[in-house]
């Protein structure tokens, strides 16, 4: 038989603090217009106080604000008849899985039927964290990542989402069978340089440096997917941390560091002030590099 929801969480859950920040870069080339990146958090998500709905987006291309725009008013809608399903004891665990991967299907299609919005080239990623009393639920297409910090000496971390790479091999194998491209960008000299990237069979574009998003109609001819990869995890009494960020962190900050520097903030239940601190040091880290820094998100959500 199917797993189907408890109508009772095994221990008592609740957010004791939520914090969210969202930066905007700065870019080597041209004067940014645009925060790319959006996010979405909300507590008694569909009026109940033990549902909760968290995600983060990070747009790229032209027009990926506009992309990220539709993606943070669209998902909440989309969600919550899974949600209320999961919730009345009306759905199994395997049902709010497809529910989730038809939910981003569903969008990627609709995205790339908007008026106004060049989603041939443009794009975003996606991480979205679903929690119903005790279970959460995680999907994520992209480099954008979710996490768990669970209370231990030191703190622990539970990865919920892995980054979709050109490079992985399973991806790699769609990608290519469908006669996409996985190579890094070239120097002048002919030197490669920085991540592996999607192009077309025939011309050097776009340049995706992920296998996975929702837009980027071009590239999805060649491979690239709005499949999500989901996760379901059982949240146990030492799970107390919920962190949700765009790649702006994951550049230059381990999933260990980013969990480590958020715990310092726990005790005083300063959610807020652990997601900025997040932000500012990612940003700190990103200008020892050099002139460019990247659209920067964070969701942190402390759980008691």
């Amino acid at each position: 038989m199917p797993e189907i929801a408890n109508l009772r969480p095994i221990i008592d859950l609740k957010i004791s603090a939520l914090g969210c920040v969202s930066v905007m870069g700065q870019s080597q080339s041209r004067v940014k217009e645009y925060n790319q990146d959006a996010y979405v958090a909300f507590t008694s998500y569909i009026g109940d106080d033990q549902v909760h709905l968290f995600a983060v987006f990070d747009g790229h291309g032209e027009d990926g604000h506009k992309v990220t725009d539709y993606l943070k008013s669209v998902f909440p809608q989309e969600l919550e008849t899974i949600a209320f399903h999961y919730l009345r004891g009306f759905a199994s665990v395997a049902d709010v899985k497809e529910g989730l991967k038809g939910v981003f299907l569903k969008v990627q299609e609709e995205l790339c039927a908007q008026l106004g919005v060049d989603t041939e080239a443009s794009g975003s990623t996606a991480v979205v964290a679903l929690m119903i009393r005790d279970d959460l639920f995680c999907a994520n297409v992209g480099d954008s990542r979710a996490m768990l910090g669970h209370k231990s000496r030191p703190w622990r971390v539970l990865p919920l989402t892995h980054d979709h790479r050109p490079e992985s091999p399973r991806e790699k194998a769609r990608i290519t069978v469908k006669r996409g491209r996985i190579e890094s960008k070239y120097l002048p000299n002919k030197a490669a340089f920085g991540p592996m990237r999607v192009w077309l069979p025939f011309r050097d574009a776009p340049g995706l440096a992920m296998s996975r998003s929702l837009g980027d109609a071009e590239v999805h001819e060649y491979g690239v997917s709005a499949e999500p990869d989901i996760t379901h995890h059982k949240l146990r009494s030492n799970d107390r941390l919920l962190l949700l960020a765009s790649d702006g962190i994951w550049n230059f900050m381990s999933n260990e560091e980013a969990v480590a520097l958020s715990f310092r903030f726990y005790d005083k239940r300063a959610a807020s002030r652990a997601a900025e601190s997040l932000a500012a040091e990612a940003r700190r880290r990103w200008r020892q590099e050099g002139d460019a820094v990247d659209d920067i998100t964070v969701v942190t959500v402390f759980i008691n």
